[in-house]
């Protein structure tokens, strides 16, 4: 039988916003797979493009009963909202990247990037569609001439990105996966909801980018609460 949602992601060490993050989707009904593992390449970068391409493959064909996935980063996200509001901002066809205000790690790339939002360089964790639209996606990235097996992922992708390329269609307006590397300010929360004031959306699930200072945000959504 076809299952709805499901959120899964890849963890070395459960600290942090861990146990927050998976309370919050289980409150919200959404079904959640946790890959342990105790390493992977470039840990600090991400992991290589080959290692990515495995891994989501591999959850893509373990879990195709789903109507659609999203992968996200497990230790440094927050999730607000609904699975009905999640389900609907995923495409039926193809898939969505999260994106970023920075341009890493080749910021020298910047210029070259096109776009009607901050929000114009790829992020390399989140990432959502349907099982068969990922499984498409990956080959056609492993195929892709801009493809190196031992490059951070996320550098290949901003690679691609540069040259327009279709497999790099991004969440620009904050839909659905706000990151918050190099944040401006324009995240705010309305009645415990975060709403991007720059782009007037209501993105579900916050990614802090592992840096990025979550006293702030916790701040703003209590105020919000008042």
């Amino acid at each position: 039988m076809s299952k709805d949602l499901l959120v899964t992601m890849y963890c070395t060490n459960p600290k942090h916003l861990f146990d927050q993050y998976m309370q919050q989707l289980k409150t919200a009904g959404i079904d959640i797979y946790v890959e342990r593992v105790t390493s992977f390449p470039n840990e600090n970068s991400g992991g290589t493009a080959a290692w990515k391409v495995e891994s989501f493959r591999r959850r893509a064909l373990m879990f195709r009963d789903y109507e659609k996935i999203v992968y996200t980063c497990a230790w440094d996200m927050l999730f607000y909202g609904t699975k009905a509001e999640v389900m609907a901002k995923i495409p039926d066809d193809g898939v969505i990247l999260g994106a970023e205000r920075n341009c890493y790690p080749d910021a020298d790339l910047a210029p070259k990037f096109k776009g009607d939002t901050p929000w114009r360089f790829v992020n390399g964790g989140p990432m959502a569609g349907s099982p068969q639209a990922i499984l498409d996606w990956l080959d056609a990235f492993e195929h892709h001439p801009l493809y190196r097996p031992q490059e951070i992922d996320q550098r290949i992708l901003n690679w691609m990105r540069a040259e327009d390329s279709p497999l790099t269609p991004l969440d620009d307006c904050t839909e659905l996966f706000y990151c918050l590397a190099a944040e401006q300010g324009d995240l705010d929360f309305e009645r415990g909801l975060p709403v991007n004031k720059l782009c007037g959306t209501h993105p579900n699930f916050l990614h802090f980018n592992g840096r990025s200072p979550v006293e702030p945000v916790m701040e703003l959504y209590e105020r919000s609460l008042r």
